[in-house]
């Protein structure tokens, strides 16, 4: 509501080029059968975990060794 009296209902658009964007929320389809387009989709789905989860450790050490410091202290 409060927007609609801010912008109005009238919406002004530039209507120039061929209308056809390169980023239009499309994705590439995989060549091959659905068997091999099957494992390749779980190797790549494994390869994006583990790079994730080598991502998280070394913030997940960090905070477990402040915490243990701060609760059991050094030594």
């Amino acid at each position: 509501r409060f927007t609609r009296k801010v912008y109005g209902t009238e919406a002004w658009c530039d209507c120039e080029g061929s209308g056809k964007h390169e980023d239009d929320n499309t994705r590439t389809v995989r060549s091959g059968g659905v068997g091999s387009r099957f494992l390749s989709a779980l190797i790549d789905g494994g390869t994006a975990g583990v790079k994730m989860g080598l991502d998280i450790i070394p913030g997940v050490l960090i905070i477990c060794t402040i915490v243990n410091l701060l609760t059991q202290g050094p030594g």
